[in-house]
């Protein structure tokens, strides 16, 4: 019975799924506005219907012909609910109140624990460095610069996001589409206090800003310099060496074959596109 969680079909699979029960929603609700993503589902509905409308469409989903466990209305469930738009809601992610497109408070507190936990990283290593270098501190100072030109690399992806294989990744990318711009100056905030926080100078580390990633995004599909777009990278071995010298030692990568340090940038930014997709956690 089912499919295995995981497969890099299932948003096909839902869309095939479900594309009859599409059809039965816009036939038997031609008054509502219907959206579905996967298996998540808005229905803006008249006044006064929606406890009418929602029935059936559990009793469809649940019935002979789907079998789909649906989350309940009643009780303290937060997967399902009724209201009217003037209280606002919650959707794929995002959150909508006042006319205005925000972001739900989890999603902030994820990308948030996200670089607290990059920094934490910074802060044992430093620790490390020390015990290393404990007799030869233009050594320490030498090797912790470097940990923080790595560190700094990172929180920047993490903040603006990048498009690689002609895709974009990020936080920023997921939610361009919010209007509340404060949401970016307060994660601008956050970063500087997280940074603050764990006793890194912000003036020399400057991270980049959310605010103004979102701007670059508005303006343009294909950023390439603010953002990083690593498709304008790959195919050439020199910028690729120039960029992984941000991760590792020119020593190192000299006596790396081309091929080699193809493989290395592929392998670098796949678990980094991946980290910062994992930012955005459960979005549903």
């Amino acid at each position: 019975m089912g499919i295995p969680q995981g497969l890099s079909i299932s948003n096909l699979l839902a869309e095939i799924f479900l594309i009859d029960f599409d059809k039965w929603v816009e036939q038997q609700f031609p008054d509502s506005a219907y959206f579905r993503y996967v298996d998540d589902i808005l229905l803006l509905c008249p006044i006064g219907k929606a406890i009418e409308y929602s029935d059936e469409i559990i009793n469809k989903l649940s019935g002979k012909t789907y079998q789909l466990s649906v989350h309940p209305l009643e009780g303290n469930s937060t997967k399902s609910n009724l209201g009217e738009l003037n209280d606002g809601f919650e959707f794929l992610g995002y959150r909508y109140i006042n006319s205005k497109f925000s972001v739900r408070k989890a999603s902030i507190n994820k990308l948030e624990n996200s670089i607290a936990k990059l920094c934490t990283a910074l802060k044992y290593k430093k620790r490390a460095l020390e015990e290393a270098y404990r007799e030869d501190e233009a050594g320490f100072h030498n090797a912790y610069n470097f940990e923080l030109q790595k560190f700094k690399w990172k929180l920047n992806l993490k903040i603006t996001g990048c498009i690689y294989n002609n895709k974009r990744y990020g936080w920023i990318f997921y939610f361009s589409q919010l209007t509340d711009t404060k949401i970016l100056y307060l994660l601008d905030g956050i970063v500087r206090n997280i940074l603050i926080r764990f006793g890194l100078d912000t003036l020399q580390i400057a991270p980049k800003s959310f605010l103004k990633a979102h701007e670059i995004i508005q303006r343009s599909t294909r950023p390439n310099k603010y953002i990083p777009n690593f498709d304008l990278v790959k195919e050439d071995v020199a910028k690729i060496r120039k960029e992984l010298l941000n991760l590792f030692d020119e020593e190192f990568l000299i006596n790396k074959t081309d091929n080699e340090v193809i493989y290395l940038f592929k392998k670098i930014i796949n678990k980094h596109t991946s980290d910062i997709e994992s930012d955005l956690g459960a979005i549903s």
